[in-house]
């Protein structure tokens, strides 16, 4: 059996770290989470950053949702916001990753 491949990720090993800060940063917002350390806090604010960038990009509305449908409201599936925003499921994926990258560079985990 094959496995498959997510071409978005391209085997970066931090990817998974990525997701979860940007997770955890839907927590800190709400309240959840009242103590943070200094790593966590670094990690928010590589997601306030790449908010803001993504803020100023073409589509910013629709990729602001995606990320808050899929990440902090976790009300949707990838797919599954791509139907309520009215985007192709591939446009999903693209804004998806464009945003999890974003976070990457903000932190330091890739080159800008």
């Amino acid at each position: 059996m094959r496995k498959k491949y997510n071409h978005y990720r391209n085997g970066r090993e931090w990817w998974g770290y990525v997701k979860a800060f940007i997770r955890k940063y839907g927590m800190v917002k709400k309240g959840a989470l009242n103590e943070i350390s200094n790593a966590e806090r670094r990690e928010i604010e590589a997601v306030e950053r790449a908010l803001a960038i993504t803020q100023e990009m073409e589509n910013a509305k629709e990729r602001l949702e995606l990320v808050e449908l899929v990440f902090w409201k976790k009300s949707n599936t990838l797919q599954g916001a791509a139907m309520r925003l009215n985007i192709s499921e591939h446009t999903a994926q693209r804004y998806h990753s464009d945003f999890i990258q974003t976070v990457a560079k903000e932190f330091g985990l890739m080159d800008k």
